[in-house]
């Protein structure tokens, strides 16, 4: 594991890795135990950082491949449907609903992620110490 965050409500919490996996999880009161779902579309290479939207459904993660992604990570086991959000409808389980280069240059892995209190926007910091920022009003970088 190379990074963990709780979600906002608390039911469940991200793990970033070397495996080139997000790990959901969350209780299953049925069992007894904890449950751990995957997010892999798309990443190249460790998860260095991850960061939940205020909304509780979405997830940010940046990877040493110098690339943010925002997944959906609703677990319908545990949580009604979400309303669409800026960032897309689609909320099935680790769908890809966006992705930004670290920078034109390249810019390294990146090391932080968040998203805005409003989850209208993320940023994020890169090895080259560069800082960007993305809206998902437009789907564009900004800075």
């Amino acid at each position: 594991a190379t990074c963990v965050r709780w979600s906002p409500l608390e039911n469940k919490f991200a793990i970033g890795s070397g495996a080139k996996i997000v790990n959901v999880c969350y209780y299953d009161d049925k069992y007894d135990w904890w449950v751990a779902k995957h997010i892999k579309k798309n990443i190249k290479s460790t998860v260095s950082t991850v960061d939940w939207h205020p909304n509780n459904m979405l997830l940010a993660a940046g990877a040493t491949d110098f690339k943010v992604r925002v997944y959906s990570a609703f677990i319908k086991e545990i949580e009604d449907k979400p309303a669409p959000t800026p960032w897309g409808s689609k909320t099935t389980f680790g769908n890809l609903m966006a992705e930004f280069d670290n920078s034109e240059l390249g810019g390294g892995w990146i090391h932080s992620v968040a998203f805005s209190g409003d989850g209208q926007k993320v940023a994020w910091v890169g090895h080259d110490s560069s800082l960007n920022v993305a809206d998902a009003g437009n789907g564009q970088k900004l800075a």
